[in-house]
């Protein structure tokens, strides 16, 4: 496991599995998985959108960014569909979104670049590549500060810090 999820109610916790390339739905009352979903190849990160119904996941292997819908109501668990596959670039590794929902970053390790996306709105729009920058370094990790104004990106190979302006994109 690599990351963690609960779902909108509380009663699925979502393990995203990097090496079976699968996502298990862990009943949280009886503490037991009550399935595993084959995702991707190789999953690299797992970002939830504000109200826990859309989920964000870089595959490294497959260069997509998967976006992915959590339905569920009081009666029944978690389901969990696929709902797009967005061509990303080369070698994803992780994601973050902004507060409001409008936007993520996929950083990309090999290829040395972040791609900004402009993520759905609505149950009938996909989401869609806004610009590719290209980075001085490996990214890794990422972090959205001043009110997501900012975004910082952690190198993978030494300890350089990358400031993107994510208005300019500078």
């Amino acid at each position: 496991p690599i990351a963690l999820q609960l779902s909108p109610n509380e009663r699925t916790l979502l393990v995203l599995n990097q090496r079976s390339g699968s996502l298990s739905l862990v009943d949280t009352e009886l503490g037991k998985v009550r399935e595993e979903l084959p995702i991707g190849k190789k999953p690299a990160d797992l970002v939830a959108s504000a109200d826990r119904r859309l989920l964000l996941i870089p595959d490294e292997s497959s260069h997509e960014l998967l976006l992915l819908d959590v339905a569920e109501d009081t009666q029944q668990p978690a389901r969990v569909t696929l709902r797009q596959k967005l061509p990303v670039s080369p070698y994803p590794v992780s994601v973050s979104r902004t507060r409001d929902g409008q936007r993520a970053f996929v950083a990309s390790l090999w290829s040395w670049r972040l791609t900004e996306v402009a993520l759905p709105q609505s149950p009938r729009e996909t989401a869609r590549i806004v610009r590719t920058l290209d980075l001085p370094a490996a990214p890794r990790k990422q972090l959205l500060v001043q009110n997501d104004q900012k975004l910082l990106v952690a190198n993978s190979l030494a300890g350089k810090l990358a400031v993107i302006d994510t208005k300019t994109g500078a």
